[in-house]
């Protein structure tokens, strides 16, 4: 189809013919009697495909990276266990990261709370390769009033993050955690447009130095609430920081 706008003798598209191969003008109503569907909105979602259905869009802009074979490793693995801290928390993580590539399903936010160096942010920019984005989306950005574009970016990278911004954040127009994260359905906007839907569930990982974002409940509005969606990791510091020097030894700064 080639969008040529609306002349005055009413053709307003031109098409290529597969039958004739030649070019043609169609009136618009035509085209859409015999190619198009009329859908009452636009439905964003983490499914795997495009589909119209009862009156509604839904388009899937998160595509799986199929350039990716599973594989084991064992310098990942010994990371993660640093990462974890223990081997109960590693068995939780592991579990975690199991489930992670299911959008459609709800999980948990990760929160990791250790000193620099340790891999916080690795963890997010690592998982997000899952998929053809291979970038994440700040925590600030998903939760701002125009996030659209968590709609192709399912991983959510909430580095540094603090007790205010889990809460929402002192403006009005972001959306509490505890309603961000497992609630399967989430409102996104862009400028200009009427709000859509996001069906499924982006995968949280945040991460700080201390946890000092839980000795004041006062900013909290349901403090059970927020642990309720939050698996806790904290790492072995000095173990992380010998594995990324180990690394670097092997493979260099990259």
């Amino acid at each position: 189809w080639h969008d040529v706008g609306f002349d005055q003798m009413g053709l307003p598209l031109l098409y290529d013919d597969p039958n004739t191969n030649q070019r043609k003008h169609i009136p618009i109503a035509t085209a859409l009697n015999q190619y198009g569907k009329v859908v009452d909105k636009v439905i964003y979602t983490y499914d795997d495909k495009d589909k119209i259905e009862d009156g509604s869009l839904y388009r899937n802009l998160t595509k799986r990276n199929t350039t990716l074979a599973p594989q084991y490793s064992k310098e990942v693995d010994t990371w993660l266990g640093c990462l974890s801290g223990s081997p109960e928390a590693k068995g939780v993580l592991d579990n975690w990261l199991a489930y992670a590539s299911d959008l459609t399903k709800s999980l948990t936010a990760l929160l990791v709370i250790g000193e620099p160096g340790t891999g916080k942010t690795l963890l997010a920019e690592s998982l997000s390769r899952l998929w053809t984005s291979k970038s994440t989306i700040s925590y600030d950005k998903a939760i701002s009033r125009f996030n659209v574009d968590l709609a192709s970016h399912p991983v959510v990278d909430g580095s540094e993050i603090t007790g205010e911004q889990m809460n929402g954040g002192p403006r009005g127009d972001k959306m509490m955690f505890r309603q961000f994260v497992g609630s399967g359905s989430i409102p996104l906007e862009r400028k200009g447009a009427e709000v859509a839907a996001l069906h499924g569930s982006p995968r949280v990982i945040l991460s700080a130095n201390n946890d000092d974002m839980f000795t004041d409940d006062k900013s909290y509005a349901d403090l059970d609430a927020i642990i309720r969606r939050l698996v806790l990791l904290k790492p072995n510091n000095t173990g992380c920081r010998s594995w990324f020097d180990s690394m670097y030894t092997a493979h260099g700064a990259d």
